[in-house]
């Protein structure tokens, strides 16, 4: 019996090596297949080079005993020699040729796995007479430039080979590796392994990992550290400069002025606020855009106030806060009928509308309601219109008596309705209905929001 488990075994075994030996083999075979293919699309490669005056030869040979790729350039001008930098960078575009052409039907993780159990490596050489430098790329260097230049298709590679990588502190793939695990992309789902993995494509110098980074932590709700991540990210000159990352860049200028705006994980800081959502705006950035009216609400700067509120009509398409401005004539002349103008429509029921970048936008129905309060209140200032009292009463109490509109909207509209009733204007005086209508009005908004909308109407008493 234990001779016969002896003869199982060493025939398993035999059988896995000869798979491995079979393997190995295939690969080696198609890369000097591919490398021998490759010599006529180099000539064609040397006469483009001479064409432009560089006089170069070039050769590619594979050894299968040292299982090295050997990438030879021979320089006919010093100048040529001594103008080429021999790093990675200037070695890694020829390492496409191999591994995203797919010869044969093969994979390119078929390659990848090939490269790791052959150990194979790359030997670049630059000559000039007698002059040589040598640059190698080990497995893992090869490894790390077929993800680099295949980030675009990056699920395609082995998951394995992502982490190996990763493991060998190539921040591009420790950032993906995070990814998956923040997104539950072909792992489970693990925002401590994701913050692992961000974390150290970070020390690498992966930026983008801090957006990540922040993003998590905002989630958390630990703002002393997401703020710190949006604040380092939006003052790295880098970042500003790269096209590639306008969009993370000036979300990063955003949530600073967002935080400073509202003292989150830093203190409250309005001047700082507006600086960086300026900035944000200046750079196309039109989300922002809410923050600096907020900002400029605290400074009760009603110009800019005005000036901002217009711009958000204009690139958001939201004209409540353009039509609050010419209703109350704050930083601007009061004109009412812009303000018809502005949100009549939304009034009568229309809802959906198209922004001004051309996307379908449907309006939560409370707007339809804080439409009609805004047209109430216009009709009640209205005087060149002979039933502006009862056109107002009508529009408010539509506002007041719906279960759609909001606290606030139907607590300012009960407060316009007590003074409508209180003296007679559009209504029959009634002082008991105008008393219940104001403490129904005191009962829905806030003290502060009372006194701010009640002033608006001291003079028409």
């Amino acid at each position: 019996m234990k001779k016969t488990f002896i003869i199982f075994y060493f025939a398993l075994f035999s059988a896995t090596l000869l798979s491995a030996q079979t393997f190995a083999d295939e690969f080696r075979s198609v890369i000097e297949e591919m490398i021998s293919g490759s010599r006529a699309e180099l000539k064609k490669v040397e006469r483009q080079l001479a064409t432009q005056g560089v006089n170069v030869k070039i050769d590619l040979q594979y050894s299968k005993q040292s299982n090295q790729i050997i990438y030879k350039y021979e320089w006919f001008s010093e100048e040529a020699y001594n103008s080429v930098n021999l790093d990675v960078a200037s070695c890694v575009g020829a390492i496409t040729q191999y591994f995203d052409t797919k010869p044969s039907g093969k994979t390119l993780d078929w390659f990848q796995r090939g490269l790791i159990e052959t150990k194979t490596s790359i030997v670049y050489i630059y000559k000039y007479k007698d002059k040589q430098r040598n640059k190698k790329l080990s497995t893992d260097e090869i490894l790390k430039y077929t993800i680099v230049y295949t980030k675009n298709n990056i699920d395609d590679i082995s998951l394995n080979i992502i982490r190996r990588v990763a493991e060998n502190n190539h921040a591009f793939s420790q950032y993906v590796l995070g990814c998956y695990y923040n997104d539950g992309k072909r792992v489970n789902k693990d925002i401590n392994k994701a913050k692992y993995w961000y974390e150290r494509a970070l020390s690498n110098g992966y930026e983008l990992a801090k957006i990540h980074l922040a993003c998590i932590y905002e989630e958390e709700k630990d703002y002393n550290k997401s703020y710190s991540l949006w604040f380092s990210y939006a003052n790295n000159k880098k970042n500003e400069d790269s096209t590639s990352v306008n969009n993370t860049y000036n979300l990063s200028l955003f949530k600073v002025a967002f935080y400073k705006e509202q003292g989150l994980g830093t203190s409250i800081d309005i001047h700082g606020a507006i600086e960086y959502g300026e900035r944000a705006y200046n750079n196309g950035y039109v989300s922002v855009l809410g923050v600096l009216y907020a900002c400029y609400s605290v400074l009760k700067d009603a110009n800019n106030c005005f000036i901002t509120a217009q711009r958000i009509n204009e690139k958001l398409g939201n004209s409540f806060r353009l039509a609050y401005h010419y209703l109350y004539g704050e930083g601007c002349e009061q004109s009412l009928d812009k303000v018809y103008g502005l949100l009549t429509d939304t009034a009568m029921g229309k809802l959906i509308i198209q922004s001004p970048d051309g996307t379908t936008i449907t309006m939560d129905p409370k707007r339809q309601y804080e439409a009609m309060l805004y047209i109430g209140v216009a009709y009640y200032f209205d005087k060149k219109n002979p039933s502006h009292y009862e056109e107002a009463v009508k529009w408010l109490n539509q506002v007041n008596e719906s279960n759609v509109s909001t606290d606030k909207s139907k607590g300012e509209a009960a407060c316009l309705l007590s003074r409508c009733y209180r003296f007679g204007r559009g209504v029959r005086q009634d002082i008991t209905k105008a008393n219940e209508l104001e403490k129904e009005a005191k009962r829905l908004l806030s003290e502060e929001d009372y006194n701010k909308f009640s002033k608006h109407f001291q003079a028409s008493y």
